[in-house]
């Protein structure tokens, strides 16, 4: 096989992993051997992959990232847990390979697929809940929590076990369809807004906002929609002014609204001074003390749930870094995260058409991380930190046809 094909493959199963490896963990599927398998299928081809790349090309920012990798996988190993070892060290053989990467090494349409499958589960479980509640909910382990949330009108899960698994799958789609300017047509703004609605139907509220608000950003980045982006953002903030007079005139007919009564719960209860933190508030309490414990060093990567005996894991990712690997950890996290957004936003600006597809969708991706990382724990899914290391190979691609092509100029 050709390196371009060895990538490929490896690509689409590690995407396969982080979208639907838990398939074979909270499932009726349930394989510990199985998850171990398609765990270790990308690695190995990983692995090939880099052993056929000649020199080893990666940028000193992207560099400053790979001691928090090797920071984790040291962590991990203490503990023996090879699962996340395996994890992480994909992580650094994306980086090591990510100058052979092409235009089909990451298969868009699997991503895009993936969000329109997500799609239809909704329009399923809202549409037709005899069908769904017969014969799709038996399938997952965690059937009643999936049951609450539509019953209680929190969101719909669809075609997988939780709200926040849908909407990453959503806005990862929704993120590569914008990103990708090859074509720009009707079925494309269909596509956006087929997603957009799915996406607003899992109840994540802050991920309805990242698919709003990132693209305006990145538009406002690039060169010369300084003043175009500016009426459409007064524009915008006028339309977007009357939308909430609107809603928060008619607050209560849209609380019994099932699409939008989350956001309308949430605004009632801000009013009311309670926390609409979800709990959240709770647990970053509990972050702090443990990390008062051991502030060099933290308590041990993953340890946060086992440590202090909280029923899930921090829902911030800078906080549970800070918590289990301490200050020597956040600073190897934080100091790349900011050093190469920064990078790419200026290269973005300056980008030339070969380079944009690239360039594009890793800002696109490492701005969702770094966001989500203040409510999500991007840390302990696959399905979060696998992406950004993908945005960082997307980021040494487009850093090295730009250095192709100034050398060509000379």
């Amino acid at each position: 096989m050709t390196k371009e094909s060895i990538l490929r493959y490896a690509y689409l199963s590690f995407l396969f992993f982080m979208l639907w490896g838990w398939v074979f963990r909270v499932t009726i599927l349930f394989n510990q051997m199985m998850l171990y398998l398609i765990c270790l299928v990308p690695l190995l081809l990983f692995v090939f992959a880099c052993s056929r790349v000649g020199k080893k090309v990666t940028l000193w920012r992207v560099g400053s990232f790979i001691p928090f990798i090797i920071y984790s996988i040291l962590c991990y190993l203490v503990q023996f847990d090879t699962y996340k070892v395996a994890q992480w060290l994909i992580c650094l053989f994306i980086l090591l390979s990510a100058k052979e990467i092409t235009d089909n090494s990451i298969s868009n349409k699997f991503i895009i697929g993936s969000g329109l499958f997500c799609f239809v589960g909704i329009l399923v479980q809202m549409l037709l809940p005899n069908l769904y509640y017969g014969f799709a909910l038996f399938f997952f382990s965690n059937s009643d929590q999936i049951e609450s949330w539509f019953s209680n009108e929190i969101g719909y899960a669809g075609f997988t076990y939780q709200l926040g698994v849908t909407a990453v799958i959503l806005i990862l789609s929704f993120f590569f369809i914008i990103s990708n300017h090859k074509k720009c047509n009707l079925g494309k703004i269909l596509l956006l807004v087929i997603i957009f609605v799915a996406l607003f139907l899992t109840g994540k509220r802050s991920f309805a906002a990242m698919a709003v608000t990132i693209p305006l950003m990145i538009s406002s980045f690039k060169k010369g929609n300084i003043i175009k982006l500016s009426f459409f953002l007064l524009f915008l903030g006028i339309i977007g002014y009357c939308l909430f007079s609107f809603f928060v005139q008619n607050i209560d007919i849209f609380i019994d609204v099932p699409v939008v009564n989350r956001f309308a719960k949430s605004y009632i209860g801000s009013q009311m001074g309670e926390d609409i933190s979800t709990g959240r508030f709770d647990l970053y309490e509990i972050a702090y003390k443990a990390f008062s414990q051991s502030p060099i060093f933290g308590i041990g990567a993953g340890l946060f749930k086992e440590v202090t005996h909280a029923y899930t894991d921090v829902h911030n990712a800078y906080l549970q870094v800070l918590c289990e690997q301490g200050i020597i950890g956040l600073i190897l996290f934080i100091f790349p995260l900011l050093n190469i957004l920064i990078d790419s936003i200026q290269q973005l600006r300056i980008a030339s058409i070969r380079v944009m597809p690239y360039i594009e969708c890793s800002v696109y991706l490492q701005i969702f991380y770094i966001l989500y990382s203040f409510t999500g724990n991007t840390l302990v899914d696959v399905g979060c930190f696998g992406f950004y290391s993908i945005s960082l190979a997307l980021y040494i691609k487009s850093k090295t046809i730009i250095r192709y092509e100034n050398n060509s100029k000379r």
